[in-house]
């Protein structure tokens, strides 16, 4: 147990970052997992269908939130720019993610339905730059007080002859 939570603290990935590369992987595969012939939603005729239509705006909605972490810690000569592939590809994601949800009717033009899109795609890309930055901060947040959590226990409680843990807990509390 103590060998893992340090592992995951002197690890520079996070539970975030690899949620979204397990989400971007497996998306693709996501129609393989129910029976063919279950009746559908979203006027789809099958799930099967549906799922293979939400695997590709799930992809991109994690390769731009993966992107926008990554313009966070790459070198400032590129941030700039994975910051905007991010964005457009998150916005793209989002667009589809919706079109998937809200196929076209003939209710309205076409340009009435893809305005809307547009607005919605825009109102769902700030949200989850909000929701994008809340995650990142709560994780480290997390990360700091299980250290200082760490520190504190390490500098509180006496030796015993299991040097190897003791080790491991002095390396997570000074951070390397």
């Amino acid at each position: 147990m103590i060998e893992t939570v340090t592992g995951y603290l002197t690890a520079t990935s996070s539970i975030y970052i690899s949620f979204l590369a397990f989400t971007i992987v497996l998306s693709p595969f996501l129609h393989l997992f129910v029976r063919f012939d279950q009746k559908g939603i979203f006027g789809f005729p099958y799930m099967t269908s549906f799922l293979f239509a939400l695997a590709l705006p799930l992809v991109m909605i994690s390769s731009g939130l993966l992107l926008k972490f990554a313009s966070s810690v790459v070198v400032a000569e590129y941030s700039k720019a994975f910051s905007l592939l991010s964005s457009v590809v998150l916005f793209v994601g989002l667009f589809y993610l919706l079109f998937t949800f809200y196929p076209m009717t003939k209710d309205f033009s076409l340009w009435i339905y893809i305005a809307v899109l547009l607005f919605s795609s825009s109102i769902l890309f700030f949200f989850c730059r909000i929701i994008h930055k809340a995650v990142i901060y709560t994780e480290e947040k997390l990360k700091s007080n299980i250290k200082d959590l760490i520190s504190y226990v390490f500098k509180h409680t006496p030796l015993t002859k299991d040097n190897e843990k003791w080790d491991l807990l002095n390396k997570v509390a000074n951070g390397r």
